[in-house]
Parts: C-alpha cells; sequence; structure tokens
C-alpha cells in the first residue's frame, strides 16, 4: 500500500486469520458471525469482528481437530513466529490466494487504506486486493509495478474471454457511480474492478498513478455510512482522477497489451 502511495498507518488492533479444516466448522461459524453462507463460499473479512475466515477446501494434510484450528495471529508489536509460517506455508494454493486477497482488505480497513464506518466504492476494495493478490504487486522493491506484476490469471481470462466480447462503452463509468454491478454480473464486476485497478497503479502516467492515491486516501476520509449518490461518486473521481469516458478509452488500449492481452498460464 505504501508503494503504491496510500499513506498507510500502523494497525491499532491484532490482525487475525482462521482456517478451518472442513465445511461444516466454518458455516457453523458463518451462521454465528452473521455471514451469510454457500458452498462457494471461500472465505471472508469481517469489519464487525476484525477477522478473516477462510475455508481450507484442499487440505493436503489430514484435517485437525477443532480445538487445532490453525489461527495465524499478527499482533502490532509481534512478528510471526516460525509455526505460524510454516501452517501458511501447508495451506494449498487456492487457500493461500484467498487468505492473501482477504489479507489486503483486512489491512486496508486497519491501516486507513479504507474506512471502518464509511462504505467506499466497492470496485475500488475489491480492486486492490485483486491487484495486490500478485506476489510480484507486493513485493516488488521498484515505486512503479510493471504490467505483468499486476497479472490475475484468473482474472484477466475472464475480462478477456467472457466478458469483453459484451462489453458495453460506459461500463466503467457504471461501476465508479454504483456497486450494482457486483450484484448483478459479479464476475464481470470483479474482472473489470481488477483490470481498471491494474491500469491505475500500473499505467506509464505518473501523475494519473499519484492523482489515483489522492482519491484512495480521499475516500477513505469521506464521512460515512455510504459512498454517496452516483452523480456524486462520478463527480469525486472526476476531480481527482479524471473523466471515465475519456480514461475508458486509454484502459481498454491498457488492457490490449502484449503482457495482457493473451493470458499466461500458470
Amino acid at each position: 500500500f505504501q508503494k503504491l502511495g496510500f499513506e498507510p498507518e500502523p494497525p491499532q488492533l491484532p490482525l487475525t486469520a482462521i482456517i478451518f479444516p472442513d465445511k461444516e466448522l466454518f458455516r457453523h461459524y458463518c451462521d454465528r458471525d452473521q455471514m451469510k453462507w454457500s458452498e462457494d463460499l471461500s472465505g471472508y473479512y469481517s469489519i464487525k469482528s476484525n477477522r478473516i475466515a477462510v475455508l481450507e477446501r484442499d487440505a493436503p494434510h489430514p484435517s485437525p481437530s477443532p480445538a487445532e484450528q490453525t489461527i495465524l495471529t499478527s499482533a502490532p508489536d509481534a512478528s510471526r513466529n516460525t509455526t505460524q509460517a510454516n501452517d501458511f506455508v501447508r495451506v494449498s494454493a487456492l487457500t493461500r490466494t484467498t487468505l492473501t486477497h482477504e489479507a489486503c482488505h483486512q489491512i486496508g480497513f486497519n491501516c486507513g487504506v479504507h474506512s471502518r464506518t464509511a462504505h467506499g466504492p466497492q470496485w475500488l476494495v475489491e480492486g486492490l486486493a485483486l491487484y495486490l493478490e500478485s506476489d510480484a504487486a507486493r513485493t516488488r522493491s521498484e515505486q512503479q509495478n510493471s504490467v505483468t506484476d499486476c497479472i490475475n490469471h484468473e482474472r484477466l481470462l475472464w475480462f478477456h474471454e467472457q466478458y469483453l466480447p459484451r462489453y458495453q462503452p460506459g461500463d466503467l463509468a457504471g461501476i465508479i457511480a454504483s456497486d450494482d454491478h457486483f450484484s448483478r454480473q459479479s464476475l464481470d464486476a470483479y474482472s473489470l474492478a481488477w483490470a481498471f485497478t491494474c491500469f491505475l497503479c500500473s499505467n506509464d502516467q505518473k501523475e494519473l498513478r499519484q492523482n489515483f492515491a489522492k482519491y484512495v486516501r480521499l475516500t477513505a476520509r469521506q464521512p460515512g455510512p455510504g459512498a454517496g449518490t452516483a452523480e456524486q461518486r462520478l463527480e469525486l473521481f472526476r476531480s481527482l482522477v479524471g473523466d471515465p469516458v475519456l480514461l475508458e478509452t486509454q484502459f481498454l488500449r491498457f488492457m490490449q497489451a502484449p503482457e495482457l492481452s493473451t493470458p499466461a498460464a500458470d
């Protein structure tokens, strides 16, 4: 987050993640946590409890008893111990991806990148988490990430093969103005959120990247709850980042770059 210019603050609360070894335990926890459970739910971050809950779908080792659930805790004044690091390595690749995504939410909401009281634009919250799922996007030391650093293969594949043939002019402005796209066409919305965030964070226009960082900081400081009306959301974006209509052309051209136009295999 700091490399992207978002000025994160030190977390004031412990950052905890719970990995559940089987579906029934996870479902029971979701019910207790008032989280709507579904068969395809792999994990979530709860602002209310400030915890991450993740289901280990493909456990590479025998499932532990409920009392032996893996709990990873990162307190502001404590570093991870060897056992915690080894536990993280042992989980499946899918679980690691889910943990990384939800941890980006958790850290963002605890370090001032997002507001814990105001409801920020969903495309921004999800887009940043999807962008930072990439190890290179999080760990490369350079100030500006390359295009290949931000690749999320699953979202890239969906964007090009499923969404782009149906893409309509104005879709970009629509997702900035409203979160409705996530409830109507969630896979399209997540792919667009990732792709547009990748464009804003990895393009070669320094001023655009800086303006996006200003936009992120301002959305975190808005009094809540609520991200504003559709017109208010659009006006805020226009005033700090640019006109979505003009940026849409640049964005779609960016997504046709050789590094992004043909999804690479993992």
